[in-house]
Formats: structure tokens, C-alpha cells, sequence
């Protein structure tokens, strides 16, 4: 029998999804895109998102706890279900990609500086591997516990930071930059996609719903308020030169004489977060194969997957490099992310009309 996950773990692993990328290059990409207005773009998008949600869960409310892969099935039968769940494999690598580079390019240079990278690599993979070995369930009860330790420590970061602020950094900006460029800022919500294949382990769509927006909104709310300190503290074109803003802006934080390296705490809540967030896609990614083609266990194709991402992951030799490759790749992958829960669902509800009016 499946583990049915609980409102408030369905949550915890959403939220984590959408504000990870926000604790590392995201802030400093928005910002080259939106200029001071950066808060302002991720505001707007976030009700953007929210409004597609809304359609995305009325699909839900009629085509029920079947996945992205079951209504492929009805769609157009067992071949069907095997090409979609390949294409949504390819697209959960490519979009989890700039955030694994990321973070051992971030803990090289924050922390192990004379640690051969192949080292830290390593690690991650072990880490991620055991997660994703452990199944959904186990995923679902850490993330519910580390959120709300997470949560905390960055709202302790941003009250800590507030003499640091400057009002005055977040203007001039530009509607144009806001609107048009910062389009791209709803990348940041585009994990919401998950949903669509975690339905199988939910209750019912009531406890989707809820889930989906209480992550998005607090999610949102929790991204919002970083880029805004962010702008807060520095003003473009600074704030265009760190590639990790948010362990920038931690290092700035001093609490008299014996507190100076705060950072500390928030490289655990980096590590942490990182570990469940790449941990929760290779699940996904091994579950999503193990219903393209009918199988049982979703383990034996841990290690295959991990190699696959992590060979996708380092491609590219340069980090620079790597990260206008991913950006570019970002802006052609999230509005997929978002149009085939739509797609499918309306396929879905198609194909079965047809079949009762028979």
C-alpha cells in the first residue's frame, strides 16, 4: 500500500522546492533581469502563478488523483505514458540542474576551498542517493521537520540584517524590466509541477489544493522577502556581482564581539535544504520511469538516474558557463512545467467525454 503524505509534509516538500532556489543564484539572476524592480517582478509572478494554479486544480477536481502518467495512459495507451514519462524525466533534470551545480560550486568556495571538487561531488551523491532510496514517506516527515527550523533561521537572518537596510536601494526601476523581462521570474514557482506527479500519494484533491496553495503563498512570500533584502542592501549594479546573494547577505550579520560568523548556520540550512530538494527529484525521476513502464521498485534505478543528472549537471566545464546554459535552459523548460498539467488534464477530460458519449 502507498504512503498517503499528510498535508503539512506535502507542504514541507513544496515549500522547500520553491525556496531553494531563492537561498542560491536565483536573487542575482531576477536582479540582472529586473534591475532594482526585482521584488516587485517576483510579486507580480507569484499572483501569476497562483492564478494558473487555480486552473491546474479545478483540472484536478475532474480528472482525480491520477497523474500526469495515468492520463497519458487514457490519452493514448501504454506508448503514450512511456514517451510522456521519458519527456518529464528530461525536464526534471534540466530543471533541478543549475541548483545541483550550484551548490558544491557555492560549498567550494564558502567553506572547503581546498577540497577537490570530485570530494564534494561525491558526498552530495551519497547523500542524494540515500535519500531518494528511502522513499517518499521518509522525505515527506524531514521535510516537515526542517522547514519550520529553516523558516526560522531565515527569519531571524532578516531581522538581524535591518541595519543594514536601505529603503532608497529599491528605486529607480523600470515597468519594463518588471513585466516583460522579469517574465521569467516565475521559474521560481515552476516546481509546483511536482504536484501532478505526487497526486497518487495524496489523500484527496482537498489536501492538494491546500497544499498547493499554502506552499506557493508562504513559498512566495518567504522568496519575495528575500530579494527585497537583498535590494535592500545592495542596489544594482552590486547586486548583480555575487552569484549566492543570500550567504553574501548572512556574512553581513554580527552580533557583538563572539558572534561574527553567522554563515555558519546558514550553510546547515543550505546543505539541508539542497540535500531534500535533490533527493525529493531523483524520487520522482525513479518513481516517474517506474510507471512509464510498469514496474514495481523505484531503487534499482537510483544510481542510474543520479549518474545521468550529475554527468548532465557538469557538462559544461565553466560555472559561467554552466549557468547562462541553465538560464537559458530555465527559460524554455518552466513554461512547459506550467502548460502540461494543463494540456494533459484537458486531453484527459476530452478523451473520457468521448468514450461515454460511445
Amino acid at each position: 500500500m502507498k504512503y498517503r503524505l499528510k498535508s503539512r509534509e506535502l507542504t514541507s516538500i513544496l515549500i522547500n522546492l520553491i525556496v531553494v532556489k531563492m537561498l542560491f543564484t536565483y536573487p542575482r539572476y531576477i536582479v540582472e533581469r529586473c534591475l532594482n524592480g526585482a521584488w516587485l517582478s517576483v510579486t507580480i509572478y507569484l499572483v501569476v502563478t497562483l492564478g494558473i494554479f487555480w486552473l491546474t486544480q479545478l483540472l484536478y477536481l475532474k480528472t482525480g488523483k491520477l497523474s500526469i502518467l495515468s492520463q497519458a495512459e487514457v490519452i493514448g495507451g501504454k506508448v503514450f505514458r512511456i514517451i510522456t514519462g521519458l519527456f518529464v524525466i528530461t525536464l526534471l533534470m534540466l530543471n533541478i540542474a543549475p541548483m545541483v551545480r550550484a551548490f558544491p560550486e557555492a560549498i567550494k568556495t564558502a567553506l572547503l576551498q581546498n577540497t577537490p571538487m570530485l570530494i564534494i561531488v561525491a558526498i552530495l551523491a551519497i547523500g542524494v542517493a540515500f535519500g531518494a532510496s528511502m522513499g517518499i514517506e521518509a522525505l515527506g516527515r524531514t521535510a516537515s521537520v526542517f522547514i519550520p527550523i529553516a523558516g526560522t533561521f531565515i527569519a531571524l537572518f532578516y531581522v538581524l540584517l535591518l541595519p543594514h537596510y536601505e529603503v532608497t536601494n529599491i528605486f529607480p526601476f523600470s515597468i519594463k524590466d518588471v513585466v516583460i523581462r522579469g517574465a521569467s521570474s516565475m521559474s521560481v514557482f515552476a516546481d509546483i509541477f511536482v504536484l501532478s506527479l505526487l497526486l497518487q500519494y495524496t489523500d484527496n484533491i482537498n489536501t492538494v489544493k491546500k497544499s498547493g496553495f499554502t506552499a506557493l503563498c508562504l513559498g512566495g512570500v518567504t522568496g519575495i522577502l528575500i530579494v527585497l533584502a537583498y535590494c535592500f542592501v545592495y542596489q544594482y549594479p552590486v547586486s548583480a556581482r555575487f552569484i549566492v546573494p543570500m550567504y553574501q547577505l548572512t556574512r553581513l550579520v554580527k552580533i557583538g564581539t563572539y558572534f561574527q560568523r553567522l554563515e555558519a548556520i546558514f550553510e546547515f540550512v543550505w546543505s539541508i535544504s539542497i540535500l531534500i530538494y535533490t533527493s525529493i527529484y531523483l524520487f520522482i525521476m525513479c518513481d516517474t520511469f517506474k510507471q512509464s513502464f510498469g514496474l514495481r521498485h523505484h531503487k534499482p534505478f537510483v544510481f542510474p538516474l543520479l549518474i545521468i543528472l550529475l554527468r548532465l549537471v557538469f557538462w559544461e566545464e565553466s560555472y559561467t558557463e554552466a549557468l547562462r546554459s541553465n538560464y537559458v535552459n530555465s527559460a524554455v523548460i518552466y513554461p512547459i512545467l506550467y502548460i502540461l498539467p494543463l494540456l494533459y488534464g484537458i486531453l484527459y477530460i476530452t478523451k473520457t467525454k468521448r468514450s461515454e458519449k460511445r
